[in-house]
This record gives structure tokens, sequence and C-alpha cells, in this order.
């Protein structure tokens, strides 16, 4: 189908779901969808600009406008959305040429959220960060010439600035740049992930009228400094094998709280080998930066967390007191999201990085005192 013809059919649809929205009324619900082309974000490949990965991202939006939580206030969140994506990586040539016609297609899910970061007159800039995952149809283990997907399960990251025209009352017109990462975060290797700069161009329409209205989410969390602590179990494979090392990463620190959003942390941060480096078995326990010669590294970190509701995002830069590294590394940094059951307990997820490769991810639990 050609491209006009198509949105000239996008663009009845969406007039029709106009017709249902009332006068005075805010929608609750936006359907989006934009066509995507990007390309490798690859320095040392030639092709990194002439290998284009055509897509379409469809997101299902919720609108926040009504909420008064106190994060939806500071941060100004717009809108949650439920986002489907598709990519197709068939014609990327990846490293040198090695992996051609390697990679496939690759179809994802994400959850994402809206942040105005400013308004010109009726247009708007959004900062869309997403996070989900996505099904890779080729890997290294069915298409050994791909060095950069070790599984077809992979977690997706995604970085979006984007801009917002209104046609009309309830419809828009859509303009993003964003930067997708597709990778395992180690659990099977090789891992070394796609990452992909990408523009769109796409309509976006506001239905299903419903009255605005004010409304609180009714999870309150501590209000004041705490002590965390955080366990949790996680691997990493075996390099061209389904095999994996497991590890536990622990933290233990201190958050204190600036206002109801956002926190600043420090602790300790501990890593735990089940199997450490023996030299005489180098290809079935390196673990590249990883690589340890005991079972116990420790560092100490400092960083943030952003507070959202039961959710909380964080990010910390450390530096080693104690690692019998392989490759003499010193520094490292972690990022993570936590899910709270009560003010206290809840589930917390960590990846584990050095430099700009993912060691592991672990799934755990986050204890707040």
């Amino acid at each position: 189908m050609k491209p006009t013809v198509l949105f000239s059919v996008l663009f009845l649809c969406f007039s029709f779901f106009q017709r249902t929205v009332r006068a005075q009324e805010i929608p609750r619900h936006s359907l989006s969808f934009s066509p995507v082309l990007g390309t490798h974000l690859l320095p040392e490949n030639d092709h990194t600009f002439n290998d284009p990965i055509p897509g379409l991202d469809i997101v299902y939006g919720f609108n926040l406008r009504g909420k008064e939580d106190a994060w939806i206030q500071k941060l100004r969140a717009r809108e949650f959305g439920l986002a489907l994506t598709f990519r197709d990586l068939n014609r990327l040539d990846g490293h040198l040429d090695t992996s051609a016609n390697s990679f496939g297609k690759a179809y994802g899910i994400s959850a994402s959220l809206e942040f105005e970061l400013a308004a010109a007159g009726p247009v708007h800039f959004y900062l869309v960060p997403s996070v989900g995952l996505s099904y890779i149809s080729k890997n290294y283990f069915t298409h050994p010439d791909n060095r950069f997907i070790g599984s077809h399960l992979n977690q997706l990251l995604k970085a979006a600035l984007q801009m917002e025209v209104p046609l009309g009352e309830n419809f828009s017109a859509l303009a993003n740049f964003h930067v997708l990462h597709l990778s395992n975060g180690g659990f099977n290797i090789p891992n070394s992930g796609i990452n992909t700069g990408n523009i769109s161009v796409g309509i976006k329409s506001r239905f299903g009228p419903e009255p605005y209205r004010k409304t609180r989410d009714n999870f309150t969390p501590l209000e004041r400094n705490t002590f965390e602590v955080l366990a949790g179990i996680g691997r990493r494979g075996v390099y061209e094998s389904h095999d994996g090392f497991f590890k536990s990463g622990l933290y233990a620190g201190y958050n204190y709280r600036l206002n109801e959003v956002l926190d600043l942390k420090a602790g300790l941060n501990a890593v735990y080998y089940y199997s450490v480096f023996d030299p005489q078995r180098h290809r079935e326990t390196y673990q590249h930066y990883g690589t340890s010669y005991d079972p116990w590294r420790l560092g100490l970190s400092l960083g943030a967390a952003v507070k959202m509701s039961r959710f909380e995002v964080k990010g910390l830069f450390g530096r080693y007191l104690y690692y019998n590294s392989f490759h003499d590394i010193h520094y490292y940094w972690n990022s993570g999201l936590s899910y709270l059951f009560t003010p206290h307990l809840g589930l917390q997820s960590t990846l584990h990085m050095h430099r700009f490769q993912a060691d592991f991810v672990d799934l755990g639990f986050i204890v707040k005192l």
C-alpha cells in the first residue's frame, strides 16, 4: 500500500474516533501510529548510515492530566502508554559485513511515559522513555554470524524526544527522534546488543470522552529519609553456550529525601560469584569485564532515585573498594527499577554495568526502613 493511501485510511479512522468526543470533556485515551526509519549506531561499521531499519510504533495512551499525584505534577507527566513496536532488521549488515542477513525481525511491547519539556504556543515537546520486552527472530544460536544478539527474548529500552503539533481539537501530528536498545542484559553471550537511531512522523487521535475529574493514587510512600536493602540473583551467559554463571547482587544504603519525587542515594554494592575465573578453563569461566578471581567484589556508589507512586527508577555510579578483576576494572554503574507492594517492601531489578557493557541483570527484593 502506498504511503499516501495508508495515511488517508488512518486519517479517516481517526476522524471517526473524533466524532465520539463531546465538547467540554477531556478524552481519556489516545491512539498513535508512527512509521519509523532507523539506522544501526555502530561507529566501526562503514555501513552505519547505509543500513536502513524500517518499522512501526503503535501506542495506546492513557491521559494523566486529571491526576493530582505529586510525581505527576512535579515531573509534568502527561500520558502513560502501551506500545507495540516492529523493526525489520533484515537489511542490517552489522559489523564489517560479517552479520549480513542474520538479524531477522524484532517485535516488542513496552510501557512509556510522556513528560512535557516545553511548549511553544500550541506545539508541545516531550521526553518519552520506554521499557519493555522484544522478540527477535534471529540470534547467534540460530544464525552464528549474528554477534550482537544471543537470545530470542530481549529487553527493550527506548528514549525519545517528541514534538506534537495539533491539527484539530483531538487530532495531532507527531515528529519523533529516538534511540532504541535491544539486548538480553548478558543472559546469553554473545550479547553486544543492537543500538539504533530512529526518526518517525506519525498521527495521533484522542477519543473516549470522560469528564475531567481530579483523582489521586491511594499509595503513600515513606515521607522521610530511609535506609534500604536490596538483594537479587541473576545470570551471565557462558560464551557461545546456553549455560550460565549465577551471581547475587546486594546493596545497602541511605536515601536522603529531597522532595516527594527525588531521593539522593549513597551505599555499598556487593556481588557474589557462584563461579569464579579459572585460568586453566579460560573459555568456560571468562566473564569479560565481570571476570573475577575471587567470589566477592565490593564498591561504594552515589546516585539518585525518581519516585513515581509505587515505582522507583534509580541510577548509581560507583568505585570498587575491592575487586580482584581480570581486566583491572575500578568503576561501575547500576540502574534499576523497583515496584513497592507496601511502603516498606517490594520487587526490584538491577542492571550491573562496566563501561558500556552489561555484566548481568538481577531480580529480587527491596526493603525500606
